[in-house]
This record gives structure tokens, C-alpha cells and sequence, in this order.
């Protein structure tokens, strides 16, 4: 890892969370969330077209008091309750139980999936 010549020599890039606002994760087979916790300035997330499916990798971002444009469309989690679809082919919950969830999870949410 390349030395920063003004970091404080008892500073780690690690000891001090990224202040990212934005992170545009889509199109990159995503599986976990895991790390974007971290980022507690975060509020907009697009992660569209990955391998989401759990409801734990959304639970992640529940303390981001912050986070409030979400985007998942193309995730198996949301393939699996938007066309009424699971991976398997059979019937699951329709998308008012996806955005029931969604907002339980992310409480702080005022746009989800492109809407408002």
C-alpha cells in the first residue's frame, strides 16, 4: 500500500471509514454488501444487476441514517419478488411485499428503484 506523505503516521485507511455519498456498484456479480456499512456518509446506493438475494445483505445498511436512493432492480432478491418469480420458478410475493421490506429495512428511504 502506497504511503501517504500527510496521513498521520498512526492512521490507517482502514481506522477511518470513506466518506463516500454515492457508490455505483451495478453490473459487477456483487453477492455481499459487506463493507458498505461502513460508509456511514452514504446516500446513494445503485447496485442493479449483481447477485443480491438475501435479505441479511440489505439488513448491512439498516444504521445508514443517511442512505435514501437505493437502487437492486436486476438482483435475484428483486427478480424473486417483482415478477412474482423465486429462482427456482415458483410463486413468490408480489413487489408491494419487496417494497414493504424494503422500506422496514431502510428506513430512511425516499426513492427505491427509480421511485419515489
Amino acid at each position: 500500500m502506497p504511503v501517504n506523505p500527510t496521513a498521520s503516521p498512526h492512521s490507517h485507511p482502514l481506522t477511518h471509514p470513506p466518506t463516500h455519498s454515492r457508490l455505483w456498484i451495478s453490473y459487477n456479480l456483487v453477492d455481499s454488501l459487506k463493507g458498505v456499512e461502513n460508509l456511514r456518509n452514504l446516500r446513494v446506493l445503485y447496485a442493479s444487476n449483481n447477485m443480491i438475494s438475501s435479505w441479511d445483505e440489505i439488513d448491512r445498511l439498516a444504521h445508514l441514517e443517511h442512505l435514501h436512493d437505493v437502487l437492486f432492480i436486476g438482483n435475484p432478491l428483486h427478480t424473486k419478488y417483482h415478477t412474482g418469480k423465486n429462482a427456482a420458478g415458483n410463486d413468490a410475493n408480489g413487489p408491494a411485499t419487496y417494497v414493504h421490506e424494503m422500506c422496514k429495512r431502510l428506513k430512511h428511504l425516499k426513492k427505491l428503484d427509480g421511485t419515489t
